[in-house]
């Protein structure tokens, strides 16, 4: 990367920026990267509506890097990784433990489902939400049927549910050369998911892609005020920004209201994901899968 050694600002303009070196957690900072800015920042504990002094120290940071063409806001969760398929196994083995008690299993499968959606209120997307959720569904099936819940069995589904978070989830087909593609046109990269901290974290270090990302942001939950603050962070304006995820709830919709420009990837999705509908959005483009959107997005 070219020096501007003249424009640099001294270190009593604004502080050194350590480098990040814990794990992922909430809060935005630079990922490390060859061909961009070598600073990072520390994360920091909640992130609101209003600018973060570390947001602020990074857009000081930004504004003596060249300038890029465009920007691209990419989901974590089954648009650069499979994570469903994780819990549709899992739900298999629960079911498989309520099949063997004499049990409707399909019946208990769609109590779960309708449950895990209602919890997503009280309980977030926590790594206990789901446990639970499959709980609740056995004991309710054993109230209506007028079956004795059995202690041991509800542990056995639980544990069961459990084994959803037992692996890292694998890479959708192409996702590496994809990211690499948009780099080498000028584009800068941010990594914004939602979850449970720790949990999200342990996914981006599995993947290896962090390397490839500017920005990594993990949040509760997307908003259009966290999402033009990415923008921000990354230098570029909204009009020449995307987002790009699989779902029409967390990813389009927010992204849209926020000025931005994005792809939906129609990916296989949990019931929460697809309360919203995805037709007639303006500014949308739907891909089948991530590897389409580098002939979709247009500067």
């Amino acid at each position: 990367m070219q020096r501007h050694t003249a424009l640099m600002p001294s270190r009593s303009q604004f502080p050194v920026v350590p480098d990040f070196c814990g794990p992922f957690e909430s809060g935005i900072y630079l990922a490390s990267h060859p061909c961009r800015l070598r600073a990072r920042n520390r994360p920091f504990e909640s992130f609101g509506p209003e600018p973060q002094p570390c947001i602020i120290s990074m857009m000081a940071l930004l504004a003596y890097a060249p300038r890029p063409d465009f920007g691209v806001i990419f989901d974590g969760d089954d648009t650069l990784w499979s994570t469903e398929q994780l819990y549709d196994d899992a739900r298999e083995r629960a079911r498989k433990i309520v099949a063997e008690c004499g049990m409707d299993a399909a019946r208990w499968e769609e109590c779960e489902r309708r449950l895990d959606v209602q919890n997503v209120e009280k309980l977030g997307y926590s790594v206990d939400r789901f446990p639970t959720s499959c709980v609740q569904a056995y004991e309710q099936i054993c109230e209506s049927t007028g079956c004795a819940m059995d202690a041991n069995t509800a542990d056995r589904v639980r544990r069961a549910a459990q084994s959803a978070f037992d692996r890292d989830p694998p890479l959708v087909p192409g996702v590496r050369e994809t990211l690499m593609s948009l780099r080498q046109r000028g584009a800068r990269l941010a990594l914004l998911t939602k979850g449970d901290r720790e949990l999200q974290s342990r996914k981006i270090q599995s993947s290896g892609l962090a390397d490839l990302f500017d920005i990594i942001q993990i949040v509760p939950e997307k908003s259009p005020e966290i999402i033009r603050h990415v923008v921000e962070a990354l230098g570029v304006d909204v009009t020449s920004a995307w987002m790009v995820g699989n779902s029409i709830r967390s990813d389009v919709r927010p992204a849209i209201e926020a000025g931005l420009r994005a792809v939906w990837i129609n990916a296989h999705v949990w019931e929460y994901e697809r309360d919203y509908e995805c037709a007639a959005i303006d500014r949308m483009i739907a891909a089948s899968e991530l590897s389409d959107i580098t002939a979709l997005i247009e500067v």
